[in-house]
């Protein structure tokens, strides 16, 4: 008789691999040390490359993820993928206000304005970029030292059991040789899956200009929770039937 195994990142960490948020967030220190040297602010845009294409400064835009990630989740990153529903751009916004706030004429709302939405397009372009960092830090973690245990192969049959994994990591296959395996969310060298689990909201604030990009973060940082158990299930009956 087969088996149904659901495993999650105590998988992973059991097996000695550095793959908690908080060393996501250690990798992003050692990888890009400069950036805690550096002072995120509203001003963060990318430069245009000569293909058109847009280009970070990669210690600026680590300073400026770290800033607002840690704004919410502290600095241990434990409830990292939760904190991504809940960014808050509010005093990067505020900063450039003080900067015209003895503006006082007939237009000086509308330039306001649009500097919030040139802003916040800025910050969209640069928020949505952790997905990137993220898959990033998942590619360097090494499996290749990883010994298997011999008390969870006791328990499966790497042939016949199915496998059901949140982790990034292929060490069910390359360790314990089992087939079938399902990643959830993906797996390293290929598409990772992350972000919140919050609906998607419309932004309200008393920032004028900066709604609808703030608006699209939240909306491209959320996990698409309904599509991933569709595709689940999908992928689920059809080992069973197989």
């Amino acid at each position: 008789m087969s088996s149904l195994f659901i495993i999650g990142n105590g998988f992973d960490l059991a097996h000695g691999l550095p793959t908690r948020y908080k060393d996501f967030y250690n990798y992003l220190l050692k990888k890009y040390p400069k950036a805690l040297e550096l002072d995120p602010s509203f001003g963060i845009q990318p430069s245009e490359m000569p293909d058109g294409s847009l280009k970070f400064n990669k210690e600026e835009l680590v300073a400026f993820l770290i800033n607002i990630i840690s704004e919410v989740s502290g600095e241990d990153w434990n409830d990292f993928e939760a904190s991504l529903g809940r960014l808050n751009f509010d005093n990067h916004l505020y900063s450039m206000s003080t900067l015209f706030e003895d503006e006082d004429d007939d237009s000086s709302d509308y330039r306001m304005a649009y500097r919030n939405e040139d802003a916040t397009s800025n910050f969209y372009l640069a928020s949505v970029k952790i997905k990137d960092l993220f898959s990033e830090w998942i590619n360097t973690i090494d499996i290749s030292e990883v010994e298997s245990k011999e008390s969870f192969e006791f328990l499966m049959d790497p042939w016949k059991d199915t496998f059901l994994t949140f982790n990034y990591t292929p060490v069910l296959e390359l360790v314990y040789g089992a087939i079938p395996v399902y990643p959830i969310h993906g797996q390293q060298n290929s598409e990772i899956i992350i972000g919140h689990g919050e609906d998607d909201k419309e932004i309200i604030n008393s920032f004028s200009g900066s709604e609808y990009s703030l608006s699209k973060i939240h909306s491209a940082l959320r996990k698409n929770t309904e599509e991933i158990i569709k595709l689940a299930q999908e992928e689920f009956y059809e080992l069973l039937s197989g």
